[in-house]
């Protein structure tokens, strides 16, 4: 982390702080659109046998709505900055999900995931172009990246378009 400026530091350690108390709020307030990304995911995204990785994987609400769906033929690694977001994920006990305490910026997996999932996480990044290209690289050949994100920048939208031969919006 010692390519970032303080500004950016201090804001890293307010989200941790943050997310980290505000955990199972979050995830009270958020169990709608878990439940929709949930559904969307399954419905457009052939899950079955999947390496996935997820960049701001939070609380794990989404694999665990996906989970109580019945999804168990897959293999989640979950990133996530704030501890107690990852304490409540590990409480779910999802068998397929893994995850650790890391900035999606620091991801250093290459051409290894099936699938890479950023929900709700872009508008939160300094530089959300470093973690598309994080995704980029740790995406197999034939690997897709799902972004689920209300808010996200037209020039996020541009860089992921130069990167994706064909993006389709759900």
């Amino acid at each position: 982390m010692g390519y970032l400026s303080r500004a950016q530091q201090e804001n890293i350690r307010v989200y941790r702080e943050y997310y980290s108390k505000f955990a199972k709020d979050y995830e009270e307030r958020t169990r709608e659109e878990a439940k929709i990304i949930a559904k969307t995911m399954n419905k457009w995204v052939n899950l079955s046998n999947l390496k996935i990785l997820d960049f701001g994987v939070g609380t794990g609400s989404v694999w665990e709505q996906l989970y109580l769906q019945g999804v168990t033929n897959i293999h989640v690694v979950g990133l996530d900055v704030a501890p107690g977001m990852l304490r409540r994920a590990r409480t779910k006990k999802i068998p397929w999900l893994e995850v650790f305490e890391k900035r999606a910026e620091d991801s250093d997996y290459t051409n290894c995931f099936d699938l890479v999932c950023a929900h709700g996480l872009l508008r939160h990044c300094a530089n959300p172009a470093i973690v598309v290209k994080r995704a980029h690289e740790a995406l197999t050949s034939n690997g897709q990246f799902f972004v689920a994100d209300l808010s996200i920048e037209d020039d996020v939208l541009k860089i992921i378009r130069k990167l994706t031969l064909q993006i389709r919006d759900y």
